[in-house]
């Protein structure tokens, strides 16, 4: 009994039946790229603020074009992450509902299964 026993465990060890499930990706977590672009629209919104006030009391062309070139990546940056915060809130959304759908129908299904093992029980 207990070498049978131990050639099952061998077994599911074997062929990973008994490995715990791969933990699956939360959709309403935002990717990286969305935090990392938004880190770096910030720093780039701190530089231009700052170089604006610097280009007040200091003016000349150097400053000027280089907060030319601040403002216009912030601007990229800033429209970049909204599109991809967007993209992902749009996409993140659709996905909670199909879960939610999928989630509903098993519940109904299991209760379904559990009416009819009350009945075959009720029967015996």
């Amino acid at each position: 009994m207990n070498t049978s026993k131990l050639q099952s465990d061998e077994k599911s060890a074997e062929t990973g039946a008994d490995s715990p499930r791969q933990p699956t990706r939360d959709p309403m977590q935002r990717p990286l790229l969305v935090d990392l672009i938004g880190v770096i629209t910030g720093i780039l919104m701190f530089l231009a603020v700052g170089l604006w006030f610097t280009r007040l009391y200091a003016p000349n062309s150097q400053m000027l074009e280089l907060s030319n070139l601040v403002h216009r990546s912030f601007g990229l940056f800033a429209g970049l992450w909204l599109i991809l915060y967007v993209t992902w809130f749009v996409t993140s959304s659709k996905q909670r509902k199909k879960n939610l759908q999928s989630h509903r129908q098993q519940a109904n299904d299991n209760y379904q299964l559990g009416q009819v093992r009350k009945e075959i029980d009720s029967r015996r």
